[in-house]
């Protein structure tokens, strides 16, 4: 995922990692920073994708970092919206550290939230 390789090949790298079930947490960080700081935004997509197969408390952070900071709205979209169906999962089954977390994050990333509709609203 962090190379100088061609987009397409960052990409399907990104997948490819999601699929390794990795408990020793070395793949999580390089997905971490992908989501956070890669150039072409269907490295970040799929580099968040995996990332939430891997460590769904990083995936939260991640995400809500990416809703709150990304500077394209259609990415900040989709955090938005993976983080929703995180939430769920939290909601059902996380620890109550877990849930706590989540919900702080929801309520510091709501005002992101509506501007990235908004934005969209207004581009279409």
């Amino acid at each position: 995922v962090e190379s100088d390789s061609g987009d397409g090949q960052r990409v399907d790298a990104a997948k490819a990692l999601g699929g390794f079930g990795d408990a020793s947490g070395v793949v999580v960080e390089p997905l971490t920073r992908a989501l956070r700081k890669d150039k072409n935004k269907f490295v970040r997509d799929e580099a968040g994708r995996s990332l939430k197969k891997l460590d769904k408390t990083k995936a939260v952070r991640a995400y809500s970092r990416a809703l709150l900071k990304d500077n394209l709205w259609d990415v900040r979209a989709d955090a938005a919206q993976n983080l929703g169906n995180l939430g769920k999962d939290v909601l059902k089954g996380g620890t109550k550290q877990a849930k706590e977390f989540f919900l702080a994050v929801a309520k510091q990333a709501l005002p992101a939230l509506i501007g990235a509709v908004t934005e969209e609203e207004t581009d279409s």
